[in-house]
């Protein structure tokens, strides 16, 4: 659909362990059928503390992938709060990654 469409793509991405394999297989298959991945977003699951995965995912990520702009998007309490994601949106600097 995306390729149909001619939409880019947002790569949302669980940031833990095994997030650089997952982002690694699902950029270069995009890329492969024409996609044009337009960023990529490390999303954390939880507040638990971060592991060594969680953090050194974005800077290993944008070593790996330097032609894509990456950020990592914080957890959220309250997933339906328009105001709380934009807030975090803003934080996370998703919001500026996203501009044209």
């Amino acid at each position: 659909l995306f390729a149909r469409w001619g939409l880019e793509v947002v790569l949302v991405v669980a940031d833990r362990l095994g997030c650089l394999n997952h982002a690694l297989l699902t950029v270069r298959a995009a890329r492969a059928e024409g996609l044009l991945v337009r960023a990529l977003v490390l999303t954390r699951l939880s507040r638990q503390a971060a592991d060594v995965s969680t953090e050194t995912n974005l800077v290993t990520l944008r070593e790996l992938l330097p032609d894509l702009p990456a950020c990592t998007f914080p957890f959220v309490d309250a997933p339906r709060d328009v105001r709380a994601l934009a807030a975090a949106a803003r934080a996370s600097g998703l919001d500026r990654l996203l501009l044209p």
